[in-house]
């Protein structure tokens, strides 16, 4: 397999996706004005996307960053009346995260979330450090498994790219990775999938804890607009309060986001939104076509979306790039940070490219919408509501016994030596109850046995940085060099503003003409001399070199 062909392949088609979003946006009903009436609620189209819809799966991961601020108490949220249609539907509660830009915490609204056939979510929680507070994700763990290991960390990834032919037109390259066997880690390399109509398969990966590493095997997910229903994050005001209960009720449209979507393996999550601005992936939030077959890590569902579209659109990768660096110039273009702004300017511009979210409302209404709901009786509903509290025991039950595990465990400096079990508590919602029909998801593909390696002999790799495809010179298949280096604290402390991320004046594309001497004829005697040859005129590219713009107002 040609390397260009290998990284290509994993590419979205973002025409397909705008075309969409030019079809939603045309077909939407104008929506209505803002109540005068401030609520103290603010719904954000741009920000972090809940872990259990995605994450992005990360080669070496690492511990979560440390903030001084504690998060708030959880927020009481109530799962709306209104529910995707699909085979085991759940409502997922929300969470607080942190937001650099703001300097403050803000919550990641829960979401009815179409569960992976014999998969639990265990939710992510807050973890009290010397230094402050720590957000350990949360992950997938199989309905099979009565008991979470926590596993000493695993070497460096020996991930280098895929091997071999592809088995089939669709097939997608799953990495390798360490397994623990018996007292030490082997390495099982990658592998290909064969592609499966409306199925996903996750990545394996390693999850970090303070009491280790969790190995999260590969299973079988949705595709991204078969999730579920995603609502938008919220900033809270003065109705944050004793009493307060929140039902969130604007929807992220699951097409449009793919195509402004982010991934900030740092963080363990998923951004979508406005994120153009150039100083956005030297903090580490990056695009997602550059971020999904890098040396940071690799996203199954980016090549499963990108399959999805690329019989259609030959043309998606230099698309995707383009359209990447068009919205990074064009702050105009970019789409709105808020729903508020965002209907504002649905009513005074053109905004086909703009609309990321709709209220649930519309969302129910629209006989084309990309998500079919269905009605949540409310029997139903007190059920969900009643879970909500069974995610939240689970979530303080894991803090509990992961510091507890971590204080004791056997270690060489603050790293676990030795596995340990730990059987947490699960909550009622786990598992399909017998009157769900979930459909059989396909065979899980066949692994390579994994076997010994040294990786102190592992060769460098030679995937690219997320940040070299970002460059104007970048190659699919040439390593570009030097890993650059992340800032600890790559967010300015006032609203992100680049620091001079493009040249001052506008770029010469054009080839330069020769230097005229200050005095090109001799003073005496008059003499002819020849001038030099003007070079002959070259277009300018068209990509992927940005043209400069005025600077983005982050």
């Amino acid at each position: 397999m040609k390397p260009s062909h290998y990284f290509n392949k994993f590419l979205i088609a973002p025409v397909a996706c705008l075309l969409l979003a030019a079809v939603s946006a045309a077909q939407a009903p104008t929506p209505p004005a803002p109540d005068d009436k401030d609520t103290g609620v603010q719904e954000l189209t741009r920000g972090p996307v809940h872990e259990a819809f995605g994450q992005p799966a990360q080669f070496n991961p690492e511990p979560g960053e440390v903030v001084a601020k504690a998060p708030p108490e959880a927020v009481e949220e109530l799962p709306p009346d209104q529910k995707p249609e699909g085979d085991d539907v759940r409502w997922i509660p929300g969470y607080w995260q942190w937001d650099d830009e703001s300097k403050d915490f803000l919550w990641v609204s829960g979401l009815w979330r179409n569960i992976p056939p014999g998969r639990n979510w265990v939710p992510g929680y807050w973890n009290k450090t010397a230094e402050g507070y720590q957000w350990v994700s949360g992950f997938w763990a199989s309905t099979e498994t009565a008991e979470t290991e926590y596993l000493p960390a695993p070497p460096e990834t020996l991930e280098n790219g895929p091997v071999g032919e592809a088995t089939t037109a669709d097939s997608v390259w799953m990495p390798g990775v360490w397994m623990w066997r018996d007292t030490r880690y082997l390495w099982r390399p990658g592998y290909w999938v064969p592609g499966q109509a409306n199925w996903v398969w996750s990545s394996p990966h390693y999850d970090w804890t303070p009491n280790g590493y969790v190995f999260v095997d590969g299973y079988w997910d949705y595709p991204l607009q078969q999730r579920g229903l995603l609502f938008a994050p919220v900033m809270f005001g003065n109705q944050l309060r004793p009493g307060y209960a929140y039902t969130p009720s604007v929807v992220i449209d699951p097409l449009l986001l793919a195509g402004n979507l982010f991934a900030r393996p740092r963080y363990g999550h998923y951004y979508f939104g406005d994120y153009y601005a150039a100083n956005y992936a030297t903090a580490g939030i990056y695009p997602w076509f550059s971020y999904a077959n890098s040396r940071r890590g690799y996203d199954p569902l980016y090549a499963y979306t990108a399959t999805s579209f690329a019989s259609s659109n030959p043309n998606w990768a230099a698309n995707q790039r383009t359209n990447y660096f068009n919205l990074q110039q064009n702050v105009a273009a970019r789409p709105a940070r808020t729903f508020a702004a965002q209907q504002q300017l649905a009513r005074t511009a053109n905004t086909q490219n703009q609309i990321l979210a709709r209220s649930l409302a519309d969302v129910a209404a629209a006989k084309n919408s990309t998500v079919r709901l269905a009605k949540v009786e409310a029997a139903e509903l007190k059920t969900q509501r009643a879970q909500t509290a069974e995610f939240r025991k689970l979530a303080t039950e894991r803090v509990k016994l992961e510091k507890a595990e971590g204080a004791t465990a056997p270690k060489t400096g603050t790293a676990r030596t030795a596995p340990a079990k730990v059987k947490l508590p699960v909550t009622a919602s786990a598992g399909a109850s017998a009157s769900v029909k979930v459909k059989a998801p396909p065979a899980a593909p066949k692994q390579p046995e994994p076997a010994a390696h040294d990786p102190a002999k592992a060769k460098a790799s030679t995937l690219p940085h997320p940040e070299d495809v970002l460059k104007p010179d970048f190659k699919p298949g040439v390593p570009m060099g030097k890993e650059p280096v992340t800032p600890k604290n790559p967010l300015p402390k006032e609203p992100v503003t680049p620091k001079n991320p493009l040249p001052k004046e506008p770029a010469n594309l054009l080839p330069k003409e020769p230097a005229v001497p200050k005095n090109p004829l001799p003073k005496e005697p008059p003499a002819v001399v020849p001038m030099p040859k003007a070079p002959p005129m070259v277009p300018a590219p068209k990509v992927p070199v940005p043209k400069p713009g005025p600077k983005p107002k982050d």
